[in-house]
């Protein structure tokens, strides 16, 4: 028989081996709940850290900086600046150039921030050039602040006049190519004052005015203008296969003797092929002057404003593949001896405009005056 002391010691054993089993399970289950916790914690975290960025809200602040730097007030752009963007010293050059529309192209959410890629396209009402920009703007919400943190920007494209014609430049390319000279411009066009189509009237062909690109680069928008008119197309531009460089010519010399007794020759140019192909005519405005233009973001319709001498300032949009107005007249509703009418902005869809009041007419039109909004696919208006 087993004695007692074996049977105690047995008993000794078993009793460890439970502590121990309980002691592990113990472990595992605080270090699972401990895990969990933390788990939970960091995904709470995450979620709060997720959740406290509004895309909504930077995308707004967005548009209001390029709302302050359409219209040219810097001051106040200034405030949506962070530090690291104020600490690099703030001071604009002075330019010609101005914001003739912007459209944001793209955006991007990382952590908290947005990341917003946006086309804005420049131009000047006496000169004929026009500038076609990609901005990257960053916005971050620090201290519950969105702030614009970095920005960054490279041209797409450069339209200008250089002797007799207008000219495209591409991105940091040093060379450039013909777009279209006053030989590619029309003689004779319809303008859309007259519905019954008729007679043509003689395009002005004087100088070029303003112009515009459309966002992709794709299209421009080109004036040209006299003393009596402006007139207005659209341009499309290819640039497949295009040649770059200026003219080549031939040429020969004179004899000896200022020509006498021989010699002579004769001197061939050949014409640059432009990379503009095919011009869609839009208007003649009599007695008017070009001011500003803009594509829509959608490219589907392009806005002029213009100005008549000694009556005032108003609008036309135009079909951009038909070059037909569309269905409103800005004139009718907002008479130009009245009031004046001037572009804003484009928007989804949607036409923003300002009815101002036209000084010194001894006409009553306040009933029309404030912020209003066009309908691009009703073609209907309303006020704001």
């Amino acid at each position: 028989m087993k004695s007692l002391h074996y049977y105690k010691k047995r008993a000794g054993i078993s009793l460890k081996k439970i502590l121990r089993i309980i002691m592990a399970v113990f472990i595992m289950v605080n270090l699972t709940s401990c895990k969990g916790e933390k788990t939970n914690e960091e995904g709470q975290e995450s979620k709060e850290s997720k959740e406290s960025f509004d895309i909504n809200i930077a995308t707004n602040i967005l548009n209001t900086y390029m709302g302050y730097m359409y219209s040219g007030d810097i001051e106040r752009a200034k405030d949506l600046y962070s530090e690291k963007i104020s600490e690099k010293g703030i001071e604009p050059y002075p330019t010609d150039l101005k914001i003739l529309s912007y459209k944001t192209d793209e955006v991007n959410e990382v952590g908290r921030s947005g990341v917003f890629k946006v086309k804005v396209v420049r131009g000047a009402a006496d000169k004929v050039i026009s500038v076609l920009d990609n901005y990257n703007i960053k916005i971050e919400l620090n201290d519950k602040e969105y702030k614009l943190t970095e920005i960054g920007s490279n041209t797409e494209k450069e339209a200008f006049l250089e002797g007799e014609g207008i000219r495209l430049k591409d991105k940091n390319s040093v060379k450039n190519n013909l777009i279209v000279d006053m030989s590619g411009i029309p003689y004779y066009a319809f303008p859309k004052n007259d519905g019954s189509m008729i007679n043509k009237a003689p395009v002005p062909r004087k100088s070029f005015g303003m112009m515009a690109f459309s966002y992709n680069g794709e299209r421009i928008a080109v004036s040209t203008k006299d003393e009596n008119s402006s007139y207005l197309g659209i341009i499309q531009i290819d640039e497949t296969g295009a040649s770059q460089g200026g003219a080549a010519a031939g040429g020969g010399g004179t004899g000896d003797g200022g020509g006498e007794g021989g010699g002579g020759g004769s001197s061939l140019i050949i014409k640059e092929p432009p990379v503009g192909k095919d011009i869609t005519s839009l208007d003649i405005i009599k007695d008017g002057n070009i001011e500003t233009m803009a594509f829509s973001l959608e490219e589907k319709v392009i806005m002029a404003q213009y100005k008549i001498k000694g009556k005032g300032t108003s609008l036309r949009v135009y079909d951009v593949e038909s070059g037909e107005l569309v269905d409103f007249k800005f004139e009718e509703k907002f008479p130009i001896d009245k009031v004046d009418v001037v572009f804003s902005s484009f928007d989804k869809d949607v036409l923003n405009f300002e009815v101002k009041e036209k000084e010194a007419t001894g006409k009553d039109g306040s009933e029309m005056l404030g912020k209003w909004q066009l309908d691009l696919k009703e073609f209907e208006v309303k006020k704001l």
